[in-house]
């Protein structure tokens, strides 16, 4: 039951503005300027990929751990970034904004769940 919770809680909301609901879609954009949402775009669950995540940063290792529906009906995806200390990361794709950082809707994300 707690874990049909959690997956239900889980869906991820966009930190700023809400979106704007309209009947047609706006299309998306076609290659994201964020390198860690370029690569939750294109990665296949387990897919691990060494990132720079700004031009002319060092790069970091980053592995997608899973992609789901979230409960808002968007496509999302959790990342870790970094190697040994890695930090999670969440990216869901925005019919506007396109993959954009998102934040998860439970304390401590999804990551790291049991």
């Amino acid at each position: 039951m707690a874990s049909l919770l959690a997956m239900m809680l889980s869906g991820c909301a966009t930190q700023g503005a809400p979106g704007h609901a309209s009947g047609a879609a706006a299309p998306l954009p076609a290659r994201p300027a964020d390198p860690l949402a370029a690569f939750a775009a294109r990665a296949q669950p387990g897919q691990v990929e060494d990132v720079s995540p700004q031009p002319g940063a060092a790069p970091v290792t980053v592995r997608l751990v899973r992609a789901y529906q979230a409960g808002s009906g968007r496509e999302c995806r959790e990342l870790t970034v970094g190697y040994r200390a890695s930090r999670p990361a969440l990216y869901c794709e925005d019919p506007v904004a396109g993959w954009s950082v998102a934040r998860a809707l439970l304390r401590g994300g999804a990551v790291g769940r049991p």
